[in-house]
């Protein structure tokens, strides 16, 4: 696992500027490829070979390594320098424990679905349509906290990697893109949403599903052109299916340490991805356009927070069959299990909790 600038560990590039149409997105938005430049050997201090062991076990995205080539990393929005960079990491830390907090404490004031027993996002006491108004808030309150939080502990890591450890800006670039903005799943997927787990799901789903798709369509060998395309593109996809299993698999599994079972749901949600970014494909196929804008913008939309609703028991009951399905939607499934009374920021912490509810609370009491 080499770094971009070396030619054996410890033994580095003299590094020269160039300019390649191929190659990764860097932390400004623009594309750079592995520095082309003459060996050299620099004078390297005792614990550089361990600080740079731990950045390679850290290094989720494999920035500066090269098994980070071709993985899109968002353009830098801090400023260049440490201090201005620091203090904008800061007020980002700020702003993402408020929001976190904000949501989280929401969440727990909900009934059953605040609690470590857990509850279904389908409330049966509401009329149907406000039922499914409930439902959609909760789901967007909880994918919501999860992007927070991700930001959240992004930021205190770089706050700790920057002005503790000195490491380089240059390697700190936000840890997502603006998954609001995304117009497409395609873009959703694989480069707007973060990219931490995309090689682990590569290596555990994706590329030991595309060898055994080689190893069937090897058994029906073929010289014909158009044959050998559509079974370039099957395999191509077939990466994308073991990618979306794995991912699937990895969201259950941690929620199975909670101890509360296990649902395939989950599993069958991320796999499912598949068939719609397949779907995308067909449609610039037969339009000839990729699929953007507005509409692919609420398309977007409509299958993170629309489209799985279906599985929903209550939506089942009341709007199919009249009678209850044991099915279960993906974000119902883990707060059925306990999802949202879990701790996040503990109550001694909570800005929230320990000021804004009780005025609240007292406010609401005064006028009663």
């Amino acid at each position: 696992m080499l770094k971009i600038d070396e030619l054996r560990p410890g033994i580095r590039f003299e590094e020269k500027p160039t300019h390649s149409a191929n190659g990764t997105l860097n932390g400004n938005g623009k594309h750079h490829s592995p520095p082309q430049s003459t060996a050299a050997s620099r004078s390297r201090k005792w614990y550089q070979g361990l600080i740079d062991a731990i950045e390679l076990l850290l290094s989720c995205r494999g920035l500066n390594f090269h098994f980070g080539v071709g993985v899109p990393i968002p353009a830098h929005t801090r400023p260049s320098d440490r201090p201005g960079f620091l203090l904008s990491t800061f007020s980002s830390l700020l702003l993402h424990f408020i929001a976190l907090d904000m949501l989280d404490s929401g969440l727990k004031l909900l009934p059953g679905v605040g609690s470590l027993s857990g509850g279904s996002i389908y409330y049966g006491s509401l009329n149907l349509p406000l039922r499914l108004v409930v439902a959609t808030a909760i789901h967007i309150m909880t994918g919501s906290a999860l992007m927070f939080g991700f930001k959240l502990v992004y930021d205190l890591i770089t706050l700790f990697a920057v002005g503790i450890c000195h490491s380089s800006l240059e390697n700190w670039p936000p840890v997502m893109d603006d998954p609001w903005r995304t117009d497409s799943l395609h873009r959703f997927w694989a480069k707007d949403w973060h990219q931490l787990l995309r090689r682990s799901f590569f290596v555990y789903g994706g590329y030991p599903i595309r060898q055994l798709f080689r190893f069937f369509s090897g058994l029906f060998a073929t010289s014909d052109k158009k044959t050998l395309s559509r079974i370039q593109t099957l395999e191509h996809f077939s990466v994308v299916f073991g990618t979306f299993v794995a991912s699937g698999l990895w969201h259950e599994c941690t929620m199975y340490t909670m101890g509360r079972g296990f649902s395939w749901l989950p599993i069958l949600f991320f796999t499912a991805q598949t068939g719609l970014l397949v779907g995308e494909r067909v449609w610039r196929m037969l339009t000839g356009k990729n699929v953007g804008g507005i509409w692919g913008r609420l398309w977007v939309y409509f299958v993170i927070f629309m489209l799985s609703q279906p599985m929903g028991k209550s939506f089942m009951y009341d709007v199919c069959f009249g009678y209850i399905l044991n099915w279960e939607h993906l974000v119902d499934s883990w707060h059925r299990r306990g999802l949202g009374g879990g701790t996040v920021i503990s109550p001694s912490w909570s800005p929230v909790r320990a000021v804004v509810l009780p005025i609240t609370k007292k406010g609401l009491a005064s006028l009663t």
